[in-house]
């Protein structure tokens, strides 16, 4: 017996030896498989080998002849299928660099290795002693909750393909820093396949957390309509890359309670932040991503960005393109009123997953029901938007205000104040809001506006040394339509007689913007990562112990209920220059140009023609002047001197100045007209003066030259009686006959007082008894002055000779 154990050990251990050497030989044949299970580590394989076993045919005793001997005789049995064990140098990394193990390292690891970075964070385990624990313990479930469509290995690829090529990723242990538990950096570890290599290990990282979370970690819960060939049909199950809806995560510990709003998948994901944003992306984008460069990155501006800046003929169109393109949160409508009953379909277009929401937050929460654990509500991504929304609901309509961790979260308060300003007040202070987010997240910081506190990370880390820093500096300066409007139609504005350089100024703007759309995607490949998020906030260097971070904390006031700054933007302003620019030109054929151009042209020569006509009959009496001016030359002769004549140019004309000419002129008709009046008053006057003196015996009036001399002229006359009226008719009868001997000599008299200009006058009557009293009084007594004609100066001798007749008469009343 002794004897027969020991054979038996000893074909054991040579079997072993078979096995483990079978072992090797199928892993250099490539035929050992590798093993990508979480969790597990594989102890045993399966191996095929040939077997020296007989086995005797069955039914051919009696039969007869060679043949069915043959056919009876025991046959070797060709395989045998054996379960071996696998040696532990096959799981182990720890070898000599030239040893033959060395070579086969790897290949029945569970998964692939992690970078020491994603091995600190996912041992940080959940606490909520200090802010610190809660912001890392949050982040944590967020990473743990994201659902594993979320990392479809083709989508990622096509949207990050350049970095994927180029083997960027912060979550892969590479052999350049480490040679214990790495990879190569070679083409079986880059492009499709490190998309493929991430997925393993966020998939592995996911369980990781959940793990240590234990029975605190409550099953995913979804609410909507489920992908047709999705196979999580109950609403517990994760939420699958096609289905439209809301998905929630939920943890609940012995004093904790938190509810965990997961991002949306895919390009639903995408059409609800367009959806939500699309005013703020047409005017406020640019501006928001330029500030966040300058002031959260602390990264200097240059010419290379302010350049970027693109004519209107080119980024209109699609501006234009992105504003008339139509967002949906939601595809199938119909289909998610039937999949949830109770929200009707009208409101499903006017609030988006709005109702949805509510709904899934009661199922947990309910309304009325005073938590007696701490209750905290967390999001990421839109689902971030959505803790946040939430969170200011259930302030407005029960009073409870829950902490609220954001994290790579777009902005809130706009799309609150436009679409559910009825259910929350947005423009109350909210400082249970605590976001966080990346110093070059502009999914997150460029979008929409914040309230509450906000802190950025990641600062200390944005340095030119990152494999995507390059990216994210290469997106700044374009506009919100260049970035997100990436439609299949492609729109121009290239006219049909476009140049060859128009064309290739497109060319190149086309180029340009497809390169800034790529910089764009590979920049939030990291920024806007809840896992690299949870990477850099495991570092003390960058997450402190009170909760902030690296790149600074600031509280953010909410936008006033009446926006009197205007924070909001709407597309007011863009469908009009969109209009504008659009607009059909006004298309003139050449025939109509041609009757324009010739009728404006004849109406012109006709107003020309009429106006020299004019000009030449207005000027001829000019020109007498011109030419007998002594300072002045004769004119010129020809016709082409008469032309220019008529049209007011005189040719060979020396020193002519019209405006002197013309001054002269005026000032000579004013003397004419002047002298002419002063002749006819003056000799008035002078008659005036006899006649009164021979007929009336009233008191000397004193007259003077112009209206003031008529009037006391008058007044002399009335006081003269009738005998004065007579004398009157007879001096108007012999004024006429006077006037015209005057005209007669009109000539004479014109051209003598041409050169002489009389200043003015003073004349008064003098009284009867001055006349014809014993004093004769002589011509010279009656004063002439130099006063002008508008009033006339009384000599002294006058004033006393009127006082004398005024006491003469009182003696006489007397």
């Amino acid at each position: 017996m002794r004897c027969s154990f020991l054979a038996i050990l000893a074909l054991q251990v040579a079997s072993r030896t078979f096995e483990e050497r079978s072992v090797r030989d199928l892993h250099e044949h490539g035929l050992l498989p590798e093993s990508d299970v979480a969790g597990l580590r594989l102890r045993s394989v399966y191996i095929a080998h040939r077997s020296s076993e007989l086995v005797e045919a069955k039914g051919s005793e009696g039969r007869g002849g060679p043949e069915e001997e043959a056919q009876a005789a025991p046959k070797r049995k060709p395989w045998r299928l054996s379960r071996t064990h696998v040696p532990d140098h096959f799981d182990s990394r720890d070898f000599d660099e030239d040893s033959l193990e060395n070579t086969h390292r790897g290949r029945l690891l569970t998964g692939y290795p992690k970078s020491e970075l994603l091995e600190t964070a996912l041992g940080i385990g959940f606490a909520f002693r200090t802010p610190r624990d809660k912001v890392l313990s949050v982040a944590a479930l967020l990473a743990a909750s994201t659902p594993l469509a979320a990392y479809n290995v083709t989508y990622h690829y096509e949207k990050w393909r350049p970095t994927y090529n180029n083997g960027t990723s912060p979550y892969v242990n590479w052999c350049e820093n480490s040679t214990v538990d790495c990879l190569t950096l070679e083409n079986a570890t880059m492009g499709e396949a490190l998309a493929e290599i991430e997925a393993s290990i966020f998939t592995a990282s996911r369980e990781e957390i959940k793990t240590a979370a234990g029975d605190h970690y409550v099953q995913d819960h979804f609410l909507g309509l489920r992908e047709s060939t999705c196979e999580n049909t109950e609403s517990t199950g994760e939420r699958c890359f096609g289905d439209e809806g809301v998905a929630m995560s939920f943890y609940e510990d012995d004093d904790s309670k938190i509810l965990v709003f997961q991002a949306g998948l895919g390009e639903s994901d995408r059409n609800n932040l367009l959806w939500q944003n699309k005013a703020w992306i047409i005017e406020s984008f640019e501006a928001a991503m330029k500030e966040q460069w300058v002031l959260n990155a602390q990264q200097a501006s240059s010419s290379e960005i302010s350049a970027r800046k693109a004519a209107d003929a080119y980024e209109f169109p699609l501006r234009c393109g992105f504003l008339d393109e139509a967002y949906s949160p939601i595809i199938d409508k119909s289909g998610l009123t039937l999949a949830v009953e109770s929200v009707a379909q009208t409101t499903l277009e006017d609030e988006g997953l709005w109702p949805l929401i509510k709904l899934i937050v009661r199922e947990r929460l309910t309304e009325g029901v005073t938590e007696a654990k701490t209750v905290y509500l967390a999001g990421t991504g839109l689902g971030g938007s959505h803790a946040a929304l939430v969170s200011m609901w259930l302030k407005k309509n029960e009073d409870k205000s829950y902490d609220t961790y954001l994290i790579a979260a777009p902005g809130f308060q706009c799309i609150a104040r436009d679409k559910y300003s009825k259910d929350l007040t947005p423009s109350d202070t909210h400082s249970q809001l605590m976001i966080y987010t990346h110093v070059m997240d502009a999914l997150a910081g460029s979008v929409d506006q914040y309230s509450g506190t906000v802190c950025h990370y990641g600062l200390r880390n944005f340095t030119s040394s990152e494999s995507f820093y390059d990216y994210c500096s290469r997106m700044i300066g374009h506009t919100g339509p260049e970035i997100f409007w990436r439609s299949t139609t492609v729109t121009t504005t290239t006219a049909e007689d476009a140049t060859e350089e128009d064309l290739e100024l497109i060319a190149e703007y086309a180029q340009n913007i497809s390169s800034a759309q790529e910089a764009f995607d590979q920049c939030h490949r990291f920024t806007h990562s809840v896992w690299y998020a949870l990477i850099l906030l495991s570092s003390e260097d960058v997450l402190n112990l009170d909760g902030t971070t690296d790149g600074g904390c600031e509280t953010v006031d909410p936008i006033d209920a009446d926006d009197k700054y205007t924070v909001c933007p709407n597309t007011d302003q863009a469908t009009t220059d969109c209009e504008n620019f659009f607009a059909p030109s006004a298309e003139v054929s050449m025939e109509m140009l041609a009757i324009i151009v010739g009728s404006t042209g004849g109406v012109i020569a006709f107003c020309a023609v009429v106006g020299i006509l004019v000009v030449r009959h207005v000027q001829k009496n000019a020109m007498e002047d011109v030419v007998s001016s002594n300072d002045q030359g004769p004119p010129s002769t020809g016709c082409f001197a008469r032309l220019m004549r008529n049209c007011g140019v005189y040719l060979g004309a020396k020193g002519v100045d019209r405006a002197k000419d013309a001054r002269l002129r005026a000032k000579r008709a004013r003397d004419k007209r002047r002298n002419r009046n002063f002749q006819e008053k003056t000799t008035l006057l002078v008659e005036g003066v006899v006649d009164s003196g021979a007929a009336s015996s009233a008191g000397a009036l004193p007259t003077t030259v112009g209206r003031e001399a008529e009037d006391a002229l008058e007044a002399g006359m009335e006081e003269g009686g009738a005998e004065h009226s007579k004398k009157k008719e007879k001096k108007d009868k012999k004024d006429k006959k006077e006037k015209k001997e005057k005209k007669a000599k009109k000539g004479e008299v014109e051209a003598t007082q041409e050169t002489e200009i009389v200043d003015a006058v003073s004349v008064r009557v003098v009284k009867d008894d001055e006349v014809h009293g014993t004093e004769h009084v002589r011509p010279e007594d009656v004063t002439i002055g130099t006063d002008d004609l508008l009033g006339g100066r009384v000599v002294e001798k006058e004033l006393l000779g009127r006082k004398k007749g005024r006491k003469r008469d009182s003696r006489d009343t007397e």
